[in-house]
């Protein structure tokens, strides 16, 4: 298979016929399967934290199939049989997660087929039927790609920066390549959360720095050196002096855990950068909600970017961050970037619409 093939969350397992075999159920979304859910009820209802629900259909229809799987109610799942081979490397490493003789129980969460470098997550069990850890798993080379620079940005973050979690463990072996977190026990932001806090607190202490030193932009500059808006972009922003922050890529409420206690947990740092440019995951988290959770019209999309850049925490974040005066140039980069180079499958079309609306009011 190539790098982009839709593996299957099967292949993940090397267990041959007349080895051992777990039963589980799966729930299927356009045809394919979506989540996979251990048979024990209390043990599938807990499973559907790995589905970050964000509209409000979506979660009334989440509680409600919780309930349904506690009342035994019959639901639309497919019974399966998974043979695990216990000394296998894959296994194996899920096992040790926990400190267990035994194979856990386990529930997964298939990802969009429609992604290159689909990856799986896992949601590990301990002994006593709570949640333990949460393991990302890859096949073939665009998966492992993106495994592997999630690996490494969390290696190499600094420490003591808020939001950003450590590496339990990891595994390469056999085409697979996984990421083991702990578990986090939480919910994804309501719209009132004040992601500026995290934002701000993820600015770099020292000088700011020209703009041709970011990595991204660099990206940015190689990629997309026709095109019009960059050009524009970069001719107003050459030699500008901007204070570099840490920068997470895909920031949006289903890759962000509340708890209880208050703190936040960032996930899915696979497009992370170190030295990243401010305000690219402000506008991600406003421009990305409003397309695939509220389905915004143009019109309404335009109008929640403005407020957005005329709000008074916006522009106290653009004071930290030292692009006062440049953050119109900075939107249109970020939306070239994502166009150009990101390509998101589900919202392309609406960022791509989005760039040639802002582009053109600049033209005017």
């Amino acid at each position: 298979m190539s790098g982009g093939a839709p593996y299957s969350w099967h292949s993940l397992f090397s267990g041959k016929p007349g080895a051992p075999f777990i039963a589980l159920r799966t729930l299927k979304k356009d045809g394919g399967d979506f989540l996979v859910l251990p048979l024990e009820a209390r043990l599938a209802v807990r499973s559907l934290s790995l589905y970050p629900a964000q509209t409000s259909l979506a979660r009334i229809a989440r509680k409600i199939f919780s309930l349904a799987l506690l009342c035994k109610l019959p639901l639309p799942l497919e019974m399966t049989r998974v043979r695990i081979k216990p000394d296998a490397p894959f296994e194996g490493f899920l096992t040790r997660l926990t400190g267990s003789a035994n194979f856990p129980a386990i529930a997964i969460l298939c990802g969009n087929v429609r992604t290159a470098g689909r990856r799986f997550v896992l949601l590990v069990f301990d002994e006593a039927g709570n949640p333990a850890v949460v393991v990302k798993a890859g096949l073939g080379t665009d998966a492992e790609e993106l495994i592997e620079r999630e690996i490494a940005f969390l290696n190499t973050a600094p420490a003591g920066i808020p939001a950003i979690p450590k590496v339990r463990n990891a595994l390469e072996s056999d085409g697979i390549r996984c990421l083991a977190l702990d578990f986090v026990d939480g919910v994804s932001p309501p719209d009132s959360w004040p992601l500026g806090e995290v934002l701000t607190a993820w600015l770099h202490k020292g000088a700011a720095i020209p703009i041709e030193s970011f990595p991204v932009w660099r990206k940015l500059a190689l990629n997309c050196a026709s095109q019009p808006v960059f050009n524009w972009t970069a001719d107003r922003l050459a030699g500008r002096l901007i204070r570099p922050a840490i920068q997470h890529g895909d920031f949006a409420p289903w890759n962000i855990k509340l708890s209880r206690d208050g703190s936040c947990t960032v996930l899915d740092w696979e497009r992370g950068e170190v030295r990243g440019l401010p305000a690219w995951d402000w506008f991600h988290y406003v421009i990305q909600t409003g397309i695939l959770v509220g389905r915004l019209s143009m019109d309404q999309l335009i109008c929640r970017v403005d407020a957005m850049l005329s709000s008074s925490s916006f522009k106290e974040y653009a004071r930290h961050a030292e692009i006062e005066g440049c953050t119109e140039e900075l939107l249109l980069a970020y939306l070239l970037y994502c166009v150009g180079i990101l390509k998101p499958a589900d919202s392309f079309e609406s960022t791509r619409a989005l760039l040639e609306a802002l582009w053109d009011r600049v033209k005017k």
